[in-house]
């Protein structure tokens, strides 16, 4: 059955996205203005730094909120961010081989005695029915299980309670891991490593990798690091070589957190591997000025914002910093300013922030873009009026010039997932008009396959004839007065919308929609359920992002939030305070609130110990989003806030007070003045 689908176009966005959104590289900055020690790549790794606190970690993971969970051997410990002392986590029972952490920082450890769960907010790790031993463990987006055992590998997919083999695994897996993609990585031992492309059901063998790992880890650009008996490695996205991570040896287990730094558990302790570009994220903030906006990572190194941002670094390491080739200025090594510098700007536009900073007397180079979208893009459903005819069912159409991948087309190209209807219009009845119909291989060349079609006749396209590859078709028209047309058509029911999302028009809309609650799922959709999404996006209304309740959180404890105590205070005694005053509703003017979660705030203080009257310095995080730090002083006092209690007291102390004053004075006057003066007389005077 045919479907009407509508042709994209986004006639307000003319800034072109650097790089397309299905390459998960990396971009690499310019080297400017530094000496010849200086580092000039996003992900270069800065020098190794060792964790206080863990002497030695058999598995590692690490949650959202930099909180360490490691295990040795049959116990299992959190380091807390900032502290320096484990605590021990009770409960597990055997040999804890691995530990994974989920979207919503449960934290899962696989034993010897089957697979233990430590829900988020809980201190009691609980057990998890249906399976007896697990050797390695991973969690995807939809909370699926991956279990790796002595003779294969088990899926246990949510909501059910028994697991399933996954094909084409039988030895013994000795880690698993799952990219943000969900696509699954199974370390075998005496073996490879290999790749489960997420929907696939067969799992193969990753090259570049010729020996076996005892762990495994993604990060967000799909680098994979690889612990061995000897050491570890990286294998960069891209790359076919595994490049050695220098400064560990021995056994090494690895985890990567929610900022892409990288965790190393080793026999000697744990030691964290930073990217430059995580350094610069750590370091960077950047906020809306007009809160009921909104403001998104669209990769690991570009934020895109509908509204004016407010930039702010500080950090004594920073040399300069630069926006589009441009230095800004700073105060005491703080640099503070707004993008675009103009608030009645309107223009859509990329911003390089390039940060030059020093550590160990070496120079290091890295940049994040901030792409501003000051307006939404307009989506214009069209009739096709093009010679070709009834070319009825297309998602989208891609103009003149346009870029699929790498391949610049020469004529309009129009795309569909069902079977397009191929006929000629004729503007008169005179006009006589002729078509070829070719093949294109996968360079979009003719492939010497033809068909030609003449007036009145129709011929039906869907994707089978002409030996074409993936549905590529090239339709070339001559009119009895030799005026020629060529048009591109793909039918491709399988694989439509990954071409949209090399476009610019489609990086364009997946900006809009990151903006607006949708992530890299979206692009999984076929057309007709992109086409849906495209057509809804015209009423959208804005959902409130991670980065804006936790700055909307913060203000609100900027204003409400008290701390009281009379004696020492430990970290965990302020954040439980904290936690008992967070607000159950939010409101933004304009946006939609709907998706706030209590349960998604959480605070970094800036110490482990306080006393009474200490200001504390405190951050609120929404999931993995941060506001600007405040400060609030605890209160020397046993009680919250006995503001409205002590008023009553005074009142009533002060009405006795008056009282007793009023009962004292009437004495002193009855004593030293009636009864001395006036009684006397009134005694003497004779009665009538």
């Amino acid at each position: 059955m045919k479907k009407l689908l509508s042709i994209l176009t986004i006639s307000t966005l003319t800034t072109s996205v650097p790089a397309p959104l299905i390459a998960n590289t990396v971009q690499t900055c310019v080297k400017r203005d530094v000496s010849a020690l200086t580092s000039n790549a996003n992900n270069d790794y800065l020098p190794l730094n060792k964790i206080n606190g863990i002497n030695e970690a058999t598995a590692i993971a690490v949650d959202s909120s930099n909180n360490i969970y490691f295990a040795i051997n049959k116990v299992s410990f959190v380091l807390k961010q900032g502290e320096t002392t484990p605590t021990k986590i009770n409960d597990i029972i055997g040999i804890i081989d691995s530990i994974v952490v989920d979207k919503n920082n449960n934290v899962y450890f696989g034993t010897s005695d089957g697979l233990f769960v430590l829900k988020h907010g809980e201190t009691t790790p609980t057990k998890i029915n249906g399976v007896s031993y697990a050797l390695a463990i991973a969690v995807d987006s939809k909370d699926n299980i991956y279990l790796g055992v002595d003779k294969g590998a088990y899926v246990l997919k949510q909501g059910e309670t028994t697991p399933t083999k996954i094909n084409g695994i039988d030895k013994s897996v000795v880690s698993i891991t799952a990219d943000n993609n969900d696509n699954v990585y199974f370390s075998l031992f005496s073996d490879y490593v290999y790749k489960l492309a997420a929907g696939s059901t067969t799992p193969t063998k990753i090259d570049g990798i010729d020996f076996a790992a005892i762990s495994i880890a993604v990060d967000s650009s799909n680098n994979i690091y690889l612990g061995v008996d000897k050491g570890a490695y990286v294998l960069k996205h891209g790359e076919t070589i595994p490049t050695k991570i220098n400064g560990v040896n021995g056994r090494v287990k690895t985890a990567v957190d929610s900022k892409d730094n990288i965790y190393l558990g080793t026999d000697n302790g744990v030691f964290k591997l930073q990217s430059v570009l995580s350094w610069v994220k750590t370091n960077i903030n950047v906020n809306l000025v007009d809160k009921s906006k909104n403001i998104a990572w669209l990769r690991d190194d570009q934020l895109v914002a509908n509204g004016q941002v407010k930039v702010k670094m500080e950090n004594t390491n920073i040399k300069t910093v630069k926006v589009n080739g441009k230095e800004m200025s700073q105060t005491n090594k703080v640099w503070e300013f707004d993008l675009p510098t103009d608030s009645t700007t309107v223009e859509n536009k990329d911003y390089k922030i390039e940060v030059v900073f020093t550590l160990d007397k070496k120079s290091y180079v890295g940049q994040i873009i901030v792409s501003s979208f000051l307006s939404q893009p307009s989506i214009n459903v069209k009739k096709n009026t093009s010679v070709i005819g009834n070319v009825d069912s297309y998602v989208y159409q891609l103009p003149t010039n346009g870029k699929v991948g790498d391949i610049t087309l020469t004529s309009d190209l129009y795309y569909s997932d069902t079977e397009v209807n191929v006929s000629l219009n004729k503007p008169t009845s005179s006009t006589n008009i002729t078509a070829q119909i070719f093949g294109l291989d996968e360079k979009w060349e003719k492939n010497r396959k033809v068909f030609q079609i003449f007036d009145n006749q129709t011929y039906n396209l869907d994707g089978s004839q002409l030996d074409t590859y993936q549905g590529r078709y090239l339709i070339e028209t001559e009119d009895n007065a030799t005026n020629k047309s060529s048009y591109y058509v793909v039918i491709n029911k399988d694989n439509l919308t990954p071409n949209f999302w090399d476009t610019d028009q489609g990086q364009y809309f997946y900006s809009w929609a990151n903006l607006n609650g949708y992530n890299e799922s979206i692009k999984k959709l076929n057309a007709t359920e992109l086409n849906k999404i495209i057509n809804e996006s015209k009423n959208w209304q804005q959902l409130a992002s991670d980065s804006q309740f936790a700055t909307v959180v913060a203000d609100w404890f900027k204003t409400n939030g008290k701390l009281f105590s009379k004696a020492p205070l430990t970290k965990e005694q302020v954040v439980a305070q904290l936690k008992t005053q967070i607000p159950n509703s939010i409101k933004i003017p304009a946006v939609n609130t709907s998706n706030y979660d209590i349960n998604k705030v959480s605070f970094v203080l800036n110490q482990s110990d306080f006393k009474p009257n200490d200001k504390v310095n405190i951050t609120v995080k929404y999931n993995n989003a941060t506001a600007e730090q405040f400060t609030l002083q605890i209160k020397d006092s046993s009680t919250p806030d006995k503001k409205g209690g002590d008023s009553k007291l005074w009142i009533i102390g002060v009405v006795v007070g008056v009282l007793a004053g009023l009962g004292l004075a009437y004495w002193l006057f009855k004593r030293f003045v009636f009864d001395k003066y006036f009684l006397p007389k009134i005694k003497k005077k004779p009665p009538r």
